[in-house]
């Protein structure tokens, strides 16, 4: 698993790379992965 010094920086525990599909998805897609993964949705 990727894991920079910015994850602790910020409390990242399970970073979320979107690179290959963000020519067409944008912050609303990366929110609702975060939250079906923290079980909000």
């Amino acid at each position: 698993m990727l894991h920079t010094s910015i994850c602790d920086v910020v409390g990242i525990e399970k970073p979320i790379i979107q690179g290959g599909i963000a020519w067409v998805s944008d912050a609303g897609l990366a929110s609702a992965v975060s939250m079906s993964v923290r079980g909000e949705v």
